[in-house]
């Protein structure tokens, strides 16, 4: 009987065994008793030692060390070498053992393959043969379901499962997320006796932990033997780590504390885990005290747990500090600081960071280029955001699934949809999240009829239709106000399923920017257990048509059962007061506020301002404003020249080019009012200042000057493309649906609260925005 291997689901107390005596003069290489590598420290002794005394001991002591070190290339030498000095193809226990141990090498070292390839090719498997590779896979995530074809493959061959294979199969239940299967496994260990195994019983913790079923994973560890051991407690607090139940993995790790049990490495990766995701930094400051208390050093694991903690709970001078400490660091530690950055928003910094990777001993994976690749589409910077494409071209990572997506979502974000385009088209592989990714950027850059286009596409080739599909897709319906087109998509999203609320409620947006209230109203009808964005969509729709009336009725109606009030939908009933010129029913809100103790902030209280029409109440409320340190978001407008992005405030001078833009909003007025009688209208300037004064206000929005500098950075006949940051008063919008039409230029400009699509004098929104 071969000696069987040692596992990485064998429990610690099992120690691996010597082969059985050899049959003499079967190769003089297996004849050495002497296992002078024993004593060899580390895996580069061992190998250079190896060559003095090549035994079957030997041999299997070096391929554990190269499985243990991950080190594939010198375990691939290894494997060189028994071929050339002891074909494996004699059928006798000692070339199972060998080829076994290759197995088990190259399923630690993560080549599948190569592990598959050393199992299909043995004529004869013992249980440590089907062990080593049914563990193998069972370690890799995306392969893990293979643990089990494998599994039943072992029993239907007749070969009976030991403690290790329902170890390593329990995991591969819990990765895959088969609670059916552990079931039945779970059935079979009791049946077999296995339960007695506490390896066995923590891996069956873990199964049920990681499918969801907690209950069933508290009462094996409430009856576990052992409760004084470590590994166990272990097992329980990742398990709710793992499957998001973070507060239970915290109670249980102040639980073990009072019982007593000393935490290890693991303990504090899986608490670290649940402060990360909790974002509770001061108990991870806790664990990372004791560990420095400890004097026992940190492992890489710890550090990269530390690190991760910090970052996402936004202390990236810890995390920075930590990662600094590490003697050692891997692609975790520069993943993790890098995603750390990301996700506070520290763009250039992240960055910089790549750029530092880059000049490092480990070199930028896939993980890295998903995040600066993010980072750059967030910020808008299309330089950096086309130097990691490089990268990733020069790495051969841009083929890449989730890479692909990323540069798709970068350059849709840096405004440059025809770049996204090449790199979907390039892809080998689409998923549905690549669809959503070029619809949603076809649908943010008003490329609307694209949108819908590649929509159709997707129903054409099978692709699996998601609700944020579907919200990009109802994006570009009302971008077009495509009223057929839209109820198309609504029907589709009765048919599959898709109308959550959610979705309901963006169909009411949708109808609504159509003009089609009507529908909007049957959609609202049809929503079960509306809540505020549900009764926000439908006054916005009433709002945005002119209907001011019914969105006030609305708005008493909802205060009947909702209690609950944001920022939007008393912004939006404000707007409808404004228009309707009721002060008496503004106070009355006003007065609501008040009562309800809202914070009047800076867009609540601009939103007072425009419905004051009265000037002793407008300078009434900006004197509130000013009185509690309140300021009115000021407004801007970003436009891209030449690569580069320009922004302006109203009135603003401070532009280099600052001289011939006002030349040229001077030549743009001398037309207008020549070729198409305009006059600026000053009711939308909200100042007690002279009619003249109110004029030159208007003459300064922000807006205006970046159409101005459009009209001069940019050859005739290309599109002009504005951002503004708060929506477009009335005087600016005809004065840009006037500008369209001279200069024979599409306009447009994304405000506050849509995008407005400007050609030959009129506007996509039909007015109402």
């Amino acid at each position: 009987m071969a000696a069987p291997l040692h596992l990485p689901c064998i429990h610690p107390s099992t120690h691996l065994q010597r082969p059985t005596i050899l049959t003499p003069n079967k190769n003089p290489l297996l004849q050495t008793p002497q296992n002078t590598l024993k004593s060899t420290p580390t895996l580069q002794h061992a190998f250079l030692s190896f060559h003095h005394h090549p035994s079957l001991q030997s041999y299997s002591t070096i391929l554990e060390l190269c499985a243990s070190h991950k080190s594939l290339s010198q375990g691939q030498q290894i494997h060189a070498h028994i071929l050339k000095s002891s074909p494996l193809h004699d059928i006798d226990e000692n070339s199972v053992f060998l080829s076994t141990k290759l197995l088990f090498m190259y399923g630690k070292c993560g080549s599948l393959h190569d592990a598959h390839k050393m199992f299909d090719g043995m004529s004869q498997r013992t249980i440590f043969t089907w062990n080593a590779l049914i563990g193998a896979y069972a370690s890799n995530a995306e392969e893990s379901w293979r643990s089990l074809e494998l599994y039943s493959e072992m029993r239907l061959s007749g070969t009976h499962p030991d403690a290790c294979t329902f170890a390593s199969a329990l995991k591969a239940c819990g990765v895959h997320g088969d609670l059916g299967f552990g079931l039945e496994m779970h059935g079979l260990a009791i049946k077999g006796g296995y339960v007695s195994f506490d390896f066995v019983v923590n891996s069956l913790i873990a199964m049920y932990a990681r499918c969801g079923e907690l209950g069933c994973a508290w009462r094996l560890f409430k009856g576990a033997r052992e409760r004084e051991d470590v590994v166990l407690w272990n097992t329980i607090i990742s398990g709710c780590s793992q499957s998001g139940r973070y507060i239970e993995a915290l109670g249980l790790f102040r639980e073990m504390q009072s019982a007593g049990v000393r935490m290890n490495s693991y303990t504090v990766v899986g608490v670290l885990q649940a402060c990360a995701e909790l974002s509770l930094p001061m108990l991870g400051r806790e664990v990372h005290a004791a560990l420095v208390k400890s004097g026992r050093g940190f492992e890489m694991f710890e550090s990269n747990a530390l690190v991760v903690m910090y970052a996402k709970s936004n202390r990236m001078v810890n995390a920075v500090r930590v990662f600094e400490d590490m003697e050692e660091k891997d692609n975790v530690s520069w993943n993790s600081v890098l995603s750390g950055y990301v996700q506070s928003g520290s763009h250039a910094k992240a960055v910089e960071f790549f750029h530092r990777m880059i000049g490092s001993d480990r070199k930028p994976d896939s993980v890295s280029i998903i995040s600066v690749a993010s980072a750059s589409g967030r910020s808008g910077n299309l330089l950096s955001g086309r130097e990691i494409h490089a990268y990733a071209i020069k790495r051969e990572l841009d083929f890449e699934l989730e890479v692909g997506n990323t540069l798709i979502d970068m350059y849709t974000k840096c405004k440059r949809v025809a770049h996204a385009k090449q790199v979907f088209q390039r892809m080998p592989i689409r998923d549905s999240i690549s669809w959503t990714t070029m619809i949603a950027g076809y649908a943010q850059n008003s490329c609307y009829c694209d949108a819908i286009d590649a929509f159709r596409e997707v129903q054409r080739v099978g692709v699996k239709v998601d609700s944020m599909m579907i919200g990009s897709v109802l994006l570009a319906c009302s971008g077009l106000t495509c009223l057929p087109y839209l109820k198309q998509i609504h029907a589709y999203m009765f048919k599959h399923s898709l109308l959550d609320r959610v979705l309901g409620n963006s169909i009411i947006d949708v109808y609504g920017d159509c003009g089609e209230v009507e529908y909007a109203i049957r959609a609202f009808e049809n929503i079960e257990n509306k809540d505020i964005v549900c009764w926000t969509s439908m006054i916005s729709c009433y709002v945005h048509n002119g209907l001011q009336k019914e969105a006030l009725e609305l708005f008493y109606d909802m205060k009947q059962v909702i209690t609950e009030f944001d920022e939007v939908i008393l912004v939006t009933i404000l707007t409808a007061i404004a228009n309707l010129s009721l002060l008496k029913k503004g106070k009355e809100i006003h007065g609501f506020l008040i009562r309800k103790g809202f914070t009047i902030d800076g867009t609540t209280g601009g939103a007072l301002v425009d419905m004051y029409s009265r000037w002793e109440e407008v300078e009434n409320v900006r004197l509130k404003m000013k009185e509690r340190g309140l300021v009115k978001n000021p407004a801007c407008s970003w436009i891209e020249v030449g690569n580069k992005l320009h922004s302006f405030v109203a009135r603003d001078r401070s532009h280099p080019n600052s001289k011939e833009i006002y030349m040229k909003l001077n030549q743009i007025m001398e037309r207008l009012e020549k070729e198409e009688g305009y006059v600026g209208d000053t009711k939308f300037v909200l100042h007690n200042v002279s009619e003249e004064e109110k004029l030159k206000m208007l003459h300064g929005h922000s807006e205006r000057l970046a159409i101005a500098f459009g009209l001069i950075g940019t050859s005739e006949g290309t599109p002009i493309r504005i951002t503004k940051n708060l929506r477009v008063c009335g005087d600016c919008h005809r004065f840009t649906q006037l500008v369209s039409k001279l200069f024979e230029r599409v306009i447009i400009v994304r405000d506050a609260n849509r995008f407005h699509h400007f050609k030959g004098g009129s506007c996509s929104c039909g007015g109402f925005w």
